[in-house]
């Protein structure tokens, strides 16, 4: 069964051994009054059919359908967002992004899960992944482990190369169950983020992204 939880403006769920797609982004590189719009239109009317369930016990019919619009809504404004955001991008240096990436695959490599897909933008990342868990609340943990590990070692190496201090990454990250019928659709949203950026004009021109060889092998990629 899903467990849903909020955490900072954002709606998670954390079922057990699942696919995650996780979207991040620089500290700053989404300015305040954006972020509060979205969560207006998107993630208020969340909150409110929650606290109408609790006092009800009753959800509607249409309920997950709507969750799902608003959710979407909300990932389209937030991910349109950032591409327009031109100033704050340190993830253009390729010293920073080579850092992200060798993160990204260094945890991998201690098992904290099995990596499919990312691509790294100049102020966001998104990556696909999976880690096996026994239950709901140890996926949970893990999701939150993962996240902690991959955004302060990277952090930490990245405020050194650039000789800053303070946040490198927002706090907040969106992350998205994906259902069965999602994978492949995902899959090509992240590998096709930079030419939707307007950055390259086919996805396998760009330097970081990445598709684990049988995923795409089967999408004949």
């Amino acid at each position: 069964m899903d467990k849903i939880f909020y955490r900072r403006h954002l709606p998670h769920i954390t079922p057990s051994g699942v696919d995650y797609f996780v979207t991040f982004h620089l500290a700053g590189s989404l300015p305040v009054p954006v972020l509060r719009e979205l969560g207006r239109k998107y993630h208020q009317p969340l909150k409110t059919m929650d606290l109408e369930f609790r006092a009800s016990g009753i959800r509607p019919p249409d309920d997950a359908e709507q969750r799902s619009r608003l959710r979407k809504l909300y990932f389209a404004g937030y991910d349109d967002a950032l591409h327009a955001q031109k100033t704050l991008r340190w993830l253009n240096d390729d010293r920073v992004a080579q850092i992200v990436q060798n993160i990204i695959l260094s945890l991998e490599k201690e098992q904290h899960y099995d990596l499919w897909c990312y691509t790294i933008m100049p102020n966001h990342i998104h990556i696909l992944f999976q880690h096996p868990s026994a239950s709901a609340e140890g996926d949970a943990f893990e999701l939150r482990k993962t996240m902690q590990l991959l955004k302060g070692r990277s952090a930490v190496l990245s405020n050194r190369l650039l000789g800053r201090h303070g946040s490198f990454w927002q706090d907040e990250s969106f992350d998205h169950v994906v259902r069965g019928n999602e994978f492949e659709r995902i899959v090509f949203y992240i590998l096709n983020n930079p030419v939707k950026a307007g950055l390259v004009q086919n996805w396998n021109e760009w330097r970081w992204s990445y598709i684990h060889p049988k995923i795409r092998e089967v999408l004949s990629l």
